[in-house]
């Protein structure tokens, strides 16, 4: 269960479009290399849920993770391919079967090589390949050739190191440290003990299960003592919808220390706020204006909005990327802005109310004084365009909760 709630997320809430056109070959070329696969015997079938699994891997990791990007579903293609053509175990269903495969991983090999060009302009596609083939070679047999390497990547690891510390302007902190949401890389270069959230990239904590956990986690005396935050969404998210519980738990067991710039230090509180909650439900549709209730300058709200999926949807959904929903939000000013609605964290619940989409709300809301020209009026879910299948009910229910802490 636990990796169907992570697969449904992730299915739906990462990625950018990537090109039909590209899927379907992919789809067709992972298809020829499954159906080389020997079922009449067990190993056969143990095979095939490896191959199956490296290629919903290879899938996950190109189409929907970087989009256009699918070089390394190519490359696996092309590997797996040629492996099923080398294998003497392999079942082939006459010589076009054959030649179809070794097709596949030709031209899985050659879209590759040529879409990696612009990042080897020192020389051709196939000649780089074959130059780190042999860099690779030299470094496992050659101990002089391996440790002058390793001595070298040692110092450039040691002065980037160096350098992320000199950039950092809290010089005094108190570990164990963590970041939010990502720059765990920057908590490392400062040598102190380090206490990350289980899932520690929050714009990969968007499923019920991973957000809670770190809920929880922020909740216990394993948490950090000092978080570098440095608020940013990627993939034109509604920034509050990336580990939404974790920023709800910011709320009750830290205090803004300072900040500088961008970034903000939370160190822990000795008792933890008291956090009040008030709710009610509403009872709306795709591509309706809801009007947001108002709140006090020391409250939030908290939204828990349930857009449903079809049956289609929940089934498709496990292996394809749904359609993206869109949100919009009108503030008090008037002006309205346009996001991605991830399904799976609005279900959980998120901050829609002040909007915490610049530094300067982000600071304002850790310290507890919420800014006027933050708070959202009005809030709209938007249907996917030009979809012509049924992912989604036109239902959408929503819980608007004020929060208030003591």
């Amino acid at each position: 269960m636990s990796y169907l709630d992570i697969t449904r997320a992730y299915q739906a809430d990462m990625g950018l479009p990537a090109p039909l056109s590209y899927q379907i070959a992919w789809g067709i070329g992972a298809a020829l290399v499954l159906s080389s696969v020997p079922l009449a015997r067990r190993q056969g079938w143990y095979l095939g849920v490896l191959l199956l699994g490296a290629l919903m891997i290879a899938y996950k990791a190109s189409f929907i993770r970087n989009g256009p990007l699918i070089d390394a579903a190519a490359l696996s293609l092309a590997f797996l391919a040629a492996a099923q053509l080398w294998t003497t175990e392999s079942r082939f269903f006459g010589w076009g079967h054959r030649a179809a495969l070794a097709g596949v991983s030709i031209g899985a090999t050659f879209f590759a090589s040529q879409s990696l060009v612009p990042i080897w302009p020192d020389g051709t596609a196939f000649g780089r390949i074959a130059q780190d083939m042999v860099t690779n070679v030299r470094f496992f047999v050659d101990s002089a050739y391996r440790d002058g390497v390793q001595a070298r990547l040692q110092r450039e690891f040691t002065d980037h190191l160096a350098a992320m510390r000199a950039d950092m302007p809290f010089k005094t902190l108190t570990g164990p440290v963590d970041a939010f949401p990502i720059d765990l890389g920057t908590a490392y270069a400062l040598g102190l003990p380090m206490a990350p959230r289980p899932a520690f990239q929050a714009y990969f904590a968007t499923s019920r299960l991973m957000t809670e956990r770190n809920a929880a986690f922020l909740a216990s005396d394993r948490a950090a003592a000092s978080i570098l935050y440095r608020p940013f969404a990627i993939d034109g998210r509604y920034p509050a919808l990336e580990d939404p519980l974790s920023r709800r738990a910011f709320r009750r067991y830290y205090d803004l220390a300072d900040r500088q710039g961008d970034w903000m230090l939370l160190t822990r509180r000795a008792v933890p706020r008291s956090e009040n909650e008030s709710c009610a439900s509403h009872e709306t549709k795709l591509n309706a204006d809801i009007a947001v209730p108002e709140t006090a300058a020391d409250q939030a709200l908290w939204a828990r909005v349930r857009v449903q999926s079809t049956g289609f949807g929940h089934l498709a959904g496990l292996g394809l990327v749904p359609p993206k929903i869109g949100m919009s939000v009108t503030l008090a000013s008037g002006y309205t802005a346009s996001f991605r609605f991830l399904q799976e964290a609005g279900s959980v619940g998120f901050f829609l109310s002040p909007m915490l989409a610049i530094p300067e709300a982000d600071a304002a809301f850790l310290a507890g004084t919420f800014r006027a020209e933050d708070r959202v009026t009005a809030v709209r879910i938007e249907a996917p365009e030009g979809g012509f299948l049924p992912w989604f009910r036109p239902e959408v229910s929503v819980d608007f909760c004020r929060l208030s802490w003591q």
